[in-house]
């Protein structure tokens, strides 16, 4: 979920991880069904106009909720100045002190490295730990960090700040080489007891997800003040070894507490638990700390009143378990049954005249739990709302004791509208349904690839009406597919989410019964033996272990051949005749002989670094000699910069024909580090990224023809 700093839902926003893209709906709620990592760690980023970015990184889990905090442009503070004698930003914290950014005069770059001299537009931002929206609103989220080193640490934050630098267009700037501005943070109310003399600074690496360790600051009075050579979010950090912390949260009778915030380290760390009342995470070591739940996040507690741990100092490598009791509360239970074929996942809400409403999720197999206070007494409606728009409802009376409320719904699903179902048995032979659905159009980036012997099967879907958001992913390789066999085995992995409730099955050995009919695969997988974790909206996970049977049909997304560092002359006779070559030249090929979006045609790509500026240029008179010249050929000269830039070259079409290419512009030092050569060069797993995406990172030149096209060229052109 996506809020403001008010904790108001912000709808809208673009919630991007790699390539995969997602969009919060009314309720500022999202999900992605692909998260890039890196190192063992989610990356996602969050943008929209009129507020400030901001990345995420957690450690990764399958089917992990957030809540990510954004704050708004007007509540940042905007200057605008002159390039050759910019002004001091003074950034109020509503705390009593300011943070304050010295930039350098005639200090500037543009993206391209070029010195700026123009108007300056700079958008800053301070979060302070004393603030309690400080958590969420941080970039990473667990402040997880490595050092100079190279070694991890986990952090204590003093304080950090994000400072944005665009030209009077809005493209970005950065500081100058050679350039330093100056940091002066003031020292948190929260942390005036705990001053060192210098403490390090640590930038925001957005494609790791992790704080680097670079430069310090000194204290000078009740200021920190320190330099840095570049913006990013920075931060004012003191660095320590890394503990494990559980925490489990109960009332005064001892019942497990779920959907609770738990405060770590004064604010450091908000975390909520999950159904079974239980919490996980990194913590300092060799320092001591409370945990505890204050009245902002449980507000049966009355007054100022809070209930806390204080938790001593740890060695590194240690887990420690504390447990914190909260006031008797009563709990109100029960099980959705659905007697048609559709979810049981339901919102569930309860209503007590002249009391605030408490509402939950239902889980996949219709389970629900909500935390009531004892001073709710009187005859309540509990009501089940299913995604499908049935509902269900009994009254209940509250008396301050456990209630067990079942609530049965029937609603369906039209069979026609399924590409198949995941059916679960849990340990007590309950049984739950995840229905996947038909994604409309052309899936360019997901259903079977096939490239020589290796067979990519995924399924990806996509709802939201009437505010009501859906999904659900399923991604399987088979290793030596040949049509001749029907049976493999391999790992089996879905993850779906409905109305606020993510699941994540998972089988490490499912039995397949694969079959290509038409132009689908359909796909039978049983396993004895799988596990599924349950994430609610705004709490933590809960695992059991199942049994499960699938049923799924997967459309062909590309059939595909491909050969390695061979001659033109090995693939021309395979590929379009109007396919442009570097002639002389070793090349890899992806030979493309079925694919529903893009017809038939082919991929080239070109290693070779020695290919000159003149050889280059040759694609583009074999190109327009072919098919004319490119449609983007009237791109804004800037824009073809920055394309370029990304190795997007020209593309070239007459319907139904297609050409682009484009040359990486980082090939040559990204080799110096990396291991592959070209006999180890690969198309497979990577077959839709090379057919469909404009951008060019795994070769030094890529080159691609399709007779046949059948998406809109829009879709396949940067304009």
């Amino acid at each position: 979920m996506v809020v403001d700093n008010y904790g108001s839902s912000i709808k809208g926003v673009t919630v991007t991880s790699g390539t995969n893209v997602a969009t919060t709906d009314a309720n500022g709620v999202f999900t992605l069904d692909k998260v890039v990592t890196e190192a063992g760690r989610s990356v996602v980023k969050f943008t929209k106009s009129g507020y400030v970015d901001i990345v995420k990184s957690m450690p990764q889990k399958d089917g992990d909720t957030w809540t990510v905090v954004m704050i708004p442009d007007n509540n940042a503070t905007t200057s605008t100045f002159p390039a050759t004698s910019p002004t001091p930003i003074s950034i109020n914290n509503n705390f009593g002190r300011s943070m304050n950014v010295e930039l350098p005069a005639n200090g500037f770059k543009d993206a391209n490295g070029r010195t700026y001299n123009g108007i300056v537009k700079a958008k800053a931002v301070y979060l302070t730990p004393d603030a309690s929206t400080f958590a969420s609103a941080m970039p990473g989220g667990d402040l997880a960090a490595q050092r100079e080193d190279g070694s991890d640490a986990q952090l204590v934050s003093y304080g950090m700040s994000s400072v944005e630098l665009t030209d009077a267009e809005g493209k970005q700037l950065q500081l100058a080489d050679g350039k330093e501005a100056t940091l002066t943070f003031p020292v948190p109310n929260s942390m005036k007891d705990n001053t060192p003399d210098v403490i390090p600074l640590w930038y925001f690496d957005e494609s790791t997800g992790l704080w680097k360790e670079e430069g310090k600051a000194t204290k000078q009075g009740d200021f920190y003040v320190g330099k840095v050579k570049h913006f990013s979010w920075w931060n004012l950090d003191y660095p320590y070894s890394r503990a494990t912390l559980k925490v489990s949260v109960v009332d005064d009778n001892g019942k497990s507490l779920p959907n609770i915030w738990v405060n770590i380290d004064n604010g450091q760390r908000l975390l909520c638990t999950n159904d079974d009342g239980q919490l996980e995470c990194f913590v300092p070591s060799d320092t001591k700390f409370d945990v505890k739940v204050t009245q902002d996040h449980f507000t049966y507690l009355s007054g100022q009143e809070e209930r806390s741990v204080t938790v001593d100092k740890l060695t590194a490598g240690t887990t420690k378990e504390v447990t914190l009791k909260l006031p008797s509360v009563a709990i109100v239970s029960g099980t959705i049954t659905n007697t048609g074929n559709g979810s049981k996942v339901c919102a569930v809400a309860l209503s007590l005249p002249g009391n605030s409403d408490v509402g939950v999720i239902s889980d996949l197999f219709g389970h629900y739990r909500m935390v009531i206070p004892k001073s709710y007494k009187g005859v309540a409606t509990v009501a089940a709302n299913s995604s499908e728009g049935k509902e269900a409802f009994a009254n209940v009376t509250l008396d301050g004791t456990d209630k067990v409320v079942n609530l049965t719904i029937n609603s369906n699903v039209n069979p026609d509208q399924t590409a198949g179902y995941l059916v679960l048995t849990d340990e007590d032979k309950n049984k739950a349904t995840i229905t996947f659905g038909i994604q409309e159009g052309i899936d360019r980036w997901g259903g079977a690839s096939l490239v020589d012997d290796i067979l990519q099967l995924s399924h990806s879907y996509y709802s939201n009406e009437d505010g009501v958001q859906k999904s659900q992913s399923f991604y399987v390789t088979i290793s030596k597919y040949s049509t001749s066999k029907t049976n493999y085995t391999a790992q089996l992995s879905v993850r779906s989410y409905e109305g606020g409730t993510e699941t994540n099955v998972v089988a490490r050995e499912a039995n397949y019964e694969i079959k290509k009919s038409g132009s689908n695969f359909e796909i039978k997988a049983v396993a004895d033996q799988a596990s599924y974790t349950m994430y609610k909206q705004g709490s933590g996970s809960s695992s059991k272990t199942c049994s499960l049977e699938m049923t799924l049909k997967v459309p062909v997304s590309c059939v595909a051949k491909s050969y390695i560092n061979v001659d033109q002359s090995t693939v021309k006779s395979l590929l379009p005749d109007f396919m442009p070559y570097i002639a002389g030249k070793k090349l890899h090929a992806l030979v493309v002989t079925e694919c529903p979006a893009m017809g038939t045609g082919g991929v080239i790509c070109y290693t070779d670094t020695t290919i000159t500026d003149a050889e280059y240029n040759t694609l583009a008179t074999q190109a327009e000699k072919a098919l004319g010249k490119p449609v983007n050929a009237d791109m804004d000269p800037d824009r073809k910069e920055e394309m370029e830039h990304h190795g997007v070259g020209p593309t070239y079409f007459q319907n139904p024909k297609y050409i682009s290419f484009g040359r990486n512009p980082w090939y040559k030092e990204n080799m110096k580090y990396s291991q592959m050569n070209d006999d180890s060069f690969s198309f497979a797993g990577e077959a839709s990224n090379y057919i469909f995406s404009p951008e060019n990172h795994n070769a030094f030149i890529t080159v691609r023809a399709f007779t046949n096209v059948q998406i809109p060229i829009t879709d396949l052109v940067f304009f």
